[in-house]
């Protein structure tokens, strides 16, 4: 027994500073211990529950740090953790199992069992709070749903779980809460809350948050948490076309995953990288780095990124005049979200992307292309989503002038120019200024 308390604390002490792969070999060395003994007579089988529990919880979070959040080895071990929590285990322990195979599912794009899991961590988070005065319990499980809307497309919603969050946060209890899902929730929510705000128009407070986000995981000295933080808040910036903005705290990024060994986010900013120098003047190693990091991405196991990757790879191909092969990636990625539970948040961007690959044929069916374009702003316009809804009719209006068309009307951009929020940096912003005075009598 003292072997399994040596284990358990050589795994707490390296899992805290980020060493996760050597965390995974404590943890598992402890549980092997806790096999043999389980075979000796005489044993209390309830307090050998406990200790296994006590091994098997912060495995299963290592394992999801080490290796991905869709890693095969990290569900079986979570699955293990619940069926000895029903025995042996307190609320507390209960609440990080469920965040842990929440977040295995998520990243597998199972939103529909996501969404059943986030109600008993609600639930469980509403029975802590109650019992103990902590908010932060409720402050941890809104970072759930707020990061399921976000996939779904559910922009709004995901905003109010992220305010939740935030109003309910308790600083203080973050790194003790960090063990348990193995990422601070501010550099956890922050980044969600600024991707869930630029679709909005809300394009200043957006780009706020994931700088905010960065700057508190720089502060808190947790690698994991701060490769969270970046991945994440480098996607507003990326969406937002702000490759300026985004380029170094991509380079930051690559160098910090590779030091750890964090092979999810190695691959991601690969990907990352890719994009900036795409739209910077380097576009054939721009889309040779986005298709190396998407094969190391989707290597993992994860899904959730999938169709965005997808559609940066189909724009690079379209700028390289690889047209067939833009069709198919564009394809690939709404049916992606198609076939993995309505992964809906850029699938207005990917047939905005559809139909300037369809319009870049010379022989393409012009009505075609406006009915693609019009079905990229009916899913806009579904999720008050302001950008992108800008961003297609920009493209449209290009495409209706390019092809001696008439003009689209100038009042609908003005207006979605207006619902802007602190956009003046934005290219969208300045695009459609300029688009906007060009057609001043």
């Amino acid at each position: 027994q003292q072997a399994i308390d040596y284990w358990t604390k050589a795994g707490q002490r390296a899992q805290s500073r980020s060493q996760n792969q050597e965390a995974i070999e404590h943890y598992r060395q402890g549980l092997a211990e806790i096999s043999q003994l389980s075979n000796a007579k005489n044993q209390d089988a309830k307090m050998l529950a406990v200790m296994e529990l006590g091994l098997t919880v912060p495995l299963g979070v290592s394992l999801l740090a080490a290796k991905g959040y869709a890693s095969p080895e990290a569900g079986p071990v979570f699955d293990r953790a619940l069926v000895l929590a029903n025995t042996v285990g307190d609320p507390a322990t209960k609440f990080y199992i469920l965040w842990g195979m929440w977040a295995w599912r998520l990243v597998r794009s199972d939103l529909e069992k996501c969404r059943q899991l986030i109600a008993d961590l609600i639930d469980v988070a509403n029975l802590l709070t109650k019992e103990t005065g902590d908010t932060s319990w409720v402050s941890e499980a809104n970072f759930a749903p707020q990061v399921v809307g976000y996939y779904a497309g559910q922009f709004s919603l995901a905003c109010e779980h992220s305010q939740l969050a935030l109003d309910h946060l308790v600083p203080d209890r973050c790194p003790e809460h960090l063990i348990g899902t193995g990422q601070d929730v501010r550099t956890s929510v922050l980044p969600f809350y600024s991707m869930s705000l630029w679709p909005l128009g809300y394009v200043g407070q957006a780009l706020e948050r994931a700088v905010e986000a960065i700057q508190i995981g720089r502060s808190i000295n947790h690698p994991m948490s701060l490769s969270f933080a970046l991945h994440h808040s480098v996607w507003t910036m990326l969406c937002a076309r702000r490759w300026d903005l985004a380029l170094p705290y991509v380079l930051e990024a690559i160098a910090l995953a590779k030091s750890q060994g964090f092979t999810l986010w190695i691959a991601s900013s690969t990907a990352h990288h890719g994009a900036c120098l795409l739209h910077t003047g380097k576009p054939q190693e721009g889309l040779k780095l986005l298709e190396e990091g998407f094969e190391g991405f989707i290597a993992t196991g994860g899904c959730c990124a999938v169709p965005l990757y997808m559609n940066w790879i189909a724009q690079g191909c379209l700028m390289t005049d690889r047209k067939a092969d833009a069709m198919n990636w564009i394809i690939r990625s709404i049916e992606w979200a198609k076939e993995h539970d309505q992964q809906d948040h850029v699938l207005s961007d990917s047939y905005r992307i559809l139909a300037e690959i369809q319009a870049a044929d010379p022989t393409c069916d012009r009505s075609k292309v406006d009915e693609t374009f019009e079905k990229a702003i009916a899913i806009a316009k579904s999720q008050q989503a302001v950008s992108w809804e800008l961003r297609a009719r920009l493209a449209w209006s290009q495409f209706r002038q390019q092809s001696s068309l008439p003009d689209l009307d100038s009042q609908s951009i003005q207006n979605l120019v207006d619902r802007l929020e602190r956009a003046q940096d934005s290219p969208d912003w300045v695009d459609a200024q300029t688009w906007l005075a060009n057609r001043k009598p």
